[in-house]
């Protein structure tokens, strides 16, 4: 069992969570320009595509809402101790 995602292991602090990794969002948004602009850049079509798909998954997840900051997924109750 993943212990986060088993309420036997604490109780999640949203506020403390979203103090702790406030600067991933600046880092996804740094790694994307960085992405966009050596997919302008290349020349090699393959390279250009992977870039591309990526890309477009990184926005998918954006629209989504997959983020540190959105709520946690429901709390698993299998039965097992946590690690």
């Amino acid at each position: 069992m993943d212990p986060r995602f088993d309420e036997r292991c604490g109780h999640l602090n949203l506020d403390l969570f979203s103090k702790s990794f406030s600067f991933l969002e600046d880092v996804k948004k740094q790694e994307r320009a960085q992405m966009e602009t050596e997919a302008r850049k290349t020349k090699d079509p393959l390279k250009k595509k992977k870039l591309e798909t990526f890309l477009q998954k990184m926005l998918q997840q954006a629209e989504w809402g997959w983020g540190p900051f959105e709520t946690p997924p429901p709390v698993l109750k299998a039965g097992l101790p946590c690690l």
